[in-house]
């Protein structure tokens, strides 16, 4: 169907349920009247809805991502906010006030408490039933941004929604339906156990690299179902001083400016900071927002 026609299509269905609820008002007009809002609310105008089950014709994608006070950085989540919503995206931040609705979150926080109390590496974990609670879909660490994410992507889950790692073992940008999210937060506590003895934090990302394991080891006997996938970019892309690599941009879906690749980046040059006080890491977000622009100055991105 032409862009055009989806549009007669989707005015026609508009009066239609229009007509259709003035007369249900008429027939009973306080016990019909919410569930005929809602559906007016909810009518599809592109044929078919969006990941979040909104089917606006103009519906952006829906990127989320998760932020407790513990360790995080507000201003690096504001950039992470800015930056997703500038490059055609709605943002959602969720918090371990969504995780605590999952009623596996006690269960998990049985096997997670004991190890992390309330500090940073639990509540990594525990976004992952912030993720399935808010109906599943995309996340990004809020330290990981857009390049040239193929914006078409929110209208399908990659690989029929099955749960997708898209930077193999590190889980900085993923996706997945809302029981792959349960079903994955799930493996993820029973791999705790696995998780060799010498490596420490057990975080959720050292878990998820004992799955990623198992599933390349076919003499594991272990399926865990779990697609793993490298569209990401680890550090600031620089070749150079402030000059960008966008052979690397033009490949990668996201870059990934964690605490390890800002230290390195620092460490070999190419931080585009120079003169601060105190760690690298400390300034990622002023850095993050200068990479931006120069990637937007010197790269052409396809979306």
């Amino acid at each position: 169907m032409s862009h055009g026609n989806k549009k007669k299509h989707a005015f026609t269905i508009k009066i239609f349920v229009a007509v259709f609820g003035a007369f249900m008002l008429l027939v009973d007009p306080f016990g019909e009247k919410e569930s005929v809002i809602r559906m007016m609310s909810n009518i599809e105008t592109n044929g078919k809805p969006d990941i979040q089950g909104n089917a606006d014709e103009e519906s952006k994608p829906l990127m989320h991502t998760f932020y407790h006070h513990v360790g995080g950085e507000k201003d690096m989540l504001n950039v992470w906010k800015d930056l997703w919503s500038e490059a055609g995206f709605e943002t959602k931040i969720l918090t371990l006030d969504d995780a605590k609705q999952h009623p596996y979150f006690e269960e998990m926080e049985k096997s997670v408490k004991p190890l992390f109390g309330e500090s940073y590496n639990a509540m990594c974990y525990y976004r992952w039933l912030a993720m399935a609670t808010t109906g599943g879909g995309w996340m990004s660490d809020y330290d990981t941004l857009p390049t040239n994410y193929p914006l078409h992507l929110h209208e399908e889950l990659p690989n029929n929604g099955k749960f997708t790692a898209h930077d193999q073992h590190i889980p900085d940008l993923m996706s997945g339906t809302e029981s792959e999210w349960t079903r994955v937060a799930k493996l993820l506590v029973e791999a705790i156990p696995r998780i060799p003895a010498n490596i420490n934090p057990k975080s959720d990302m050292h878990s998820l690299l004992v799955l990623l394991h198992e599933s390349e080891n076919k003499n594991s006997g272990k399926n865990n179902g779990i697609i793993f996938s490298r569209k990401t970019q680890a550090g600031f892309p620089y070749k150079s001083a402030r000059q960008v690599d966008c052979g690397l941009i033009e490949t990668a879906w996201a870059i990934h400016l964690s605490h390890s690749d800002t230290a390195s980046a620092w460490d070999n040059g190419l931080f585009p900071i120079e003169n601060f006080e105190g760690q690298a890491s400390h300034h990622r977000a002023e850095a993050a927002k200068i990479l931006w622009g120069d990637i937007m100055e010197q790269c052409q991105r396809s979306n």
